[in-house]
């Protein structure tokens, strides 16, 4: 539920009106988040980096941030997909690891035996690639992209499903280089690959946890299904805290944009507010690694031998003469970093390559433009003290926790 502000309808939505309403954010600003994806499509022709975050919101997440998805009331056309990975998920697991590298040749063969067959008599190819040429063709009558998100999603974890077909993760279960693949995962891959803007054969941050979580925010495939519930707590666990920064982030995003316009209207008061809420949720993003990412809540063992290998690598080829393999999970490859990196001033981690690989276009998009507004060296040069030490502020926060707990 939400409260529909005066200043909220077309008629009298203009920036000016919005600052002229109150002295107090509470009043003055949005506090619901359907308000403020509003507010940001009403800002998104007066400032590039509001329209970017309107078109990543519209168009990779569906209206809403954390991407909306939908895992039922698919295309009957998609629908074997969901089966058949909830069908070989439970075979990836074993309780009691081998050592013997024939054994678990002969697992990951079977699996994969498996899956091409399940993939190849339930499938239709044809009528897969009729409906994703309707989508690059902008036509969504046959699927919505609620949907298509959590198709991307499962398509992703098939692929890495597919490639390591064993777990616990062990050295002698290493997948071959340069996996092949059935057509049936390829052909699809190559459409979404183009809808999203990446490159890489491997899922990413996007596919594999923020699009793999249910509208209650639960994971929806997970590779630990057959084993212990401590394991599977485990990959619930470790997976949700980047889940639901991602839910925070959406906040830090808005105030970013507000920051930078209210600060081109003259409204400094306005932009200090969005500063300080800007570094209160950072200070809850780090405080939830503090809590919850640690040895007292999550394994180390559990997390490196059961799902650090399939989620946070995948499947491998040879790309102009050389293996490219997948990065693993880091903070460079976490949207809400690199907008922070953007918006501080600070480069980026990533090398352009890395980035056209694994981000989502419109991710890039969104945290190039905020790059782009050199907004720390505006604050600088504004010779406002309280900006000043807001902005540095959060810059200082993030710098120290990563010095000493992020990689």
């Amino acid at each position: 539920m939400f409260l529909l502000s005066l200043w909220w309808f077309p008629t009298i939505f203009v920036f000016g009106t919005l600052w002229a309403m109150s002295s107090s954010r509470d009043k003055r600003l949005p506090q619901d988040k359907k308000d403020k994806i509003q507010h940001i499509k009403a800002l998104r022709t007066r400032n590039e980096t509001a329209d970017a975050l309107a078109t990543l919101i519209e168009r990779d997440g569906a209206g809403d941030w954390p991407p909306k998805v939908t895992f039922d009331k698919w295309p009957e056309t998609l629908l074997p997909y969901k089966q058949i990975l909830f069908e070989v998920l439970p075979h990836l697991s074993t309780a009691v690891p081998s050592q013997d590298n024939a054994v678990n040749a002969e697992r990951r063969k079977n699996v994969q035996t498996m899956m091409r067959k399940l993939l190849k008599e339930r499938i239709d190819l044809s009528s897969v690639e009729k409906l994703l040429i309707e989508v690059e063709r902008d036509d969504w009558a046959g699927i919505s992209r609620d949907q298509l998100n959590a198709f991307y999603s499962c398509l992703a974890i098939s692929r890495h499903a597919y490639g390591w077909t064993t777990l616990p993760v062990i050295e002698i279960t290493r997948p071959e280089d340069a996996v092949g693949l059935p057509p049936e995962l390829e052909l699809p891959w190559s459409y979404v690959q183009r809808y999203f803007g990446v490159t890489a054969d491997s899922g990413n941050h996007t596919s594999n946890i923020l699009m793999n979580h249910d509208k209650r925010g639960e994971i929806m495939f997970k590779f630990t299904t057959s084993l212990s519930p401590m394991i599977q707590r485990t990959e619930e666990l470790t997976f949700g805290i980047f889940y639901d920064i991602e839910v925070i982030a959406f906040d830090i995003y808005y105030d970013m944009v507000v920051a930078i316009m209210s600060f081109q209207d003259g409204r400094k008061d306005i932009c200090l507010d969005c500063l300080r809420s800007i570094n209160a949720n950072v200070e809850r993003i780090l405080r939830i690694f503090d809590e919850r990412l640690n040895d007292g809540h999550i394994s180390r063992e559990v997390w490196i031998s059961y799902i650090q290998g399939l989620h946070g690598w995948g499947a491998e080829r040879w790309i102009n003469g050389e293996l490219a393999k997948p990065n693993g999970l880091s903070s460079d490859i976490i949207l809400v970093f690199m907008v922070l990196d953007a918006f501080l001033g600070a480069g980026e981690r990533l090398s352009a390559d890395e980035a056209v690989r694994y981000i989502p276009s419109n991710q890039r998009l969104f945290y190039e433009s905020i790059g782009r507004q050199r907004f720390g060296r505006i604050v600088d040069g504004s010779e406002d003290l309280l900006l000043q030490n807001e902005f540095n502020n959060i810059a200082k926060r993030l710098e120290e926790y990563r010095a000493t707990n992020l990689t």
